[in-house]
């Protein structure tokens, strides 16, 4: 398996609203088990495919602490089942080693097929939760910095140079 460059912020293309995949086929795979593989090499828990040039509905997790728990995501939807939101510690591996406090809501639903096709439904809670709103954001075009205040982010504006 091959691990792939992750792009990184202030690069506009982690800016691009993905577009969902209408068949997956042997190479959707190999880029998902690509995914999987970058996203280990680097310590991740989870991955998408925006995160890596590739516009597509795709996105990997694994909240595992043994890393062998992984979870296939394509052309997830979701919506919120409470109004309660808590602050997570956020990490990216797109502004990398920069920690910050998001605001999520601590419980989704969410709708997707897996890596063959299968419809899943998940009722994801605390860390799968937010998660999955992370990596949703970045098929969205959204990053964790967009999140932050104008201070924050000439903060890392700074850690980047």
């Amino acid at each position: 398996m091959t691990i792939l460059k992750i792009l990184k912020y202030p690069d506009k293309r982690l800016n691009i609203i993905a577009k969902p995949i209408k068949n997956i086929n042997n190479k959707i795979k190999n880029l998902i088990f690509n995914m999987l593989n970058t996203m280990y090499a680097y310590n991740g828990i989870g991955l998408s495919a925006t995160q890596i040039n590739k516009h597509l509905r795709i996105f990997v997790m694994d909240i595992s602490k043994t890393y062998n728990q992984p979870i296939i995501i394509v052309n997830p939807k979701y919506n919120f089942v409470s109004n309660k939101y808590k602050k997570f510690k956020e990490g990216c591996l797109s502004i990398p080693y920069y920690f910050e406090y998001i605001y999520r809501s601590i419980n989704i639903n969410l709708n997707a097929i897996d890596i063959n096709g299968n419809n899943i439904i998940i009722n994801a809670y605390g860390l799968i939760s937010q998660c999955i709103q992370h990596e949703i954001d970045h098929l969205n075009g959204k990053l964790l910095i967009d999140h932050l205040s104008q201070q924050k982010k000439k903060k890392i504006y700074k850690i980047k140079d």
